[in-house]
């Protein structure tokens, strides 16, 4: 019976001492535990602390609303551009053709705030929409986007045609309608030997253009009509026999009346 007993006893004390051990390996690990999950809440905080997210900036057009109706391609167009670090780039697009309208570029130092206001004249009739655009320093993009109808009907014209000739070009070379590749920044004419083009661009952002006419020394050697359009290339073979200085003159019309004219001289020797 004593055997029994003290049989009992040992078991009893090694179950109590087992027990105590790995309670206390329970709460070392859950210690441990705690300690890394503070560490990484000390880290996480340090982190967002350390590295702070800053807004996207703010793009507001502030004329012409959206949903509204204008009367004139000559309204302005008004921006306001913010964010809370510093604006580096705006940039504001006409989306009825998708051209630039408008921007900023390279603010140094940063701007907080940025206004910007252009003319919209190129605008078609009907319904048009711009898409403006703003840059931040932590290369955030804010956008707004406006859109509205043009309506033309009472619209007046106040401006000719625009004319460019890009060939035959002052102070260039031609030999059988091929340019040489350098440019003659002194020559105050072009010199054209063999047969040659005259080609040029005619735009007429009010959309009434109407006529084009060329004319070499005063006489007409083309011309063509239109119906209220903006933009037109034009493109004419020279078949006339022409040696010596002459000049080349393009002349265009809208439907109000307004005329536009271009002059250039050119030294041509042309035998056809």
């Amino acid at each position: 019976m004593d055997k029994k007993n003290t049989l009992v006893s040992k078991t009893l004390v090694i179950g109590v001492v087992i027990l105590f051990t790995g309670m206390s390996l329970v709460t070392s690990n859950c210690s441990a535990i705690n300690k890394i999950k503070n560490d990484l809440v000390e880290n996480n905080s340090f982190k967002s602390n350390r590295i702070k997210m800053s807004n996207p900036p703010v793009a507001e057009i502030l004329y012409p609303e959206d949903g509204s109706t204008i009367y004139t391609r000559y309204t302005n167009f008004s921006i306001k551009f913010t964010d809370d670090t510093g604006l580096t780039d705006v940039h504001v697009e006409y989306g009825g053709e998708s051209y630039t309208i408008g921007y900023g570029r390279g603010f140094y130092p940063p701007s907080k705030i940025f206004y910007l206001d252009e003319s919209l004249i190129r605008m078609r009739p009907g319904y048009v929409w711009i898409v403006a655009k703003a840059f931040d320093e932590d290369g955030n993009i804010g956008m707004d986007t406006a859109i509205f109808y043009y309506d033309d009907s009472n619209d007046t014209d106040l401006y000719p045609p625009e004319i460019e000739i890009w060939k035959p070009y002052k102070g260039q070379i031609y030999i059988f309608g091929e340019s040489l590749s350098r440019y003659f920044d002194r020559l105050n004419c072009s010199i054209v030997i063999g047969k040659f083009e005259i080609f040029a661009i005619i735009e007429d952002y009010e959309e009434h253009l109407q006529k084009v006419e060329i004319y070499i020394d005063e006489e007409v050697v083309y011309e063509q009509e239109f119906s209220n359009v903006y933009h037109r290339l034009i493109n004419w073979n020279c078949n006339k026999f022409l040696i010596g200085m002459h000049e080349i003159k393009i002349v265009a019309i809208d439907s109000y009346n307004h005329s536009s004219m271009e002059k250039l001289n050119c030294f041509i020797i042309n035998f056809l």
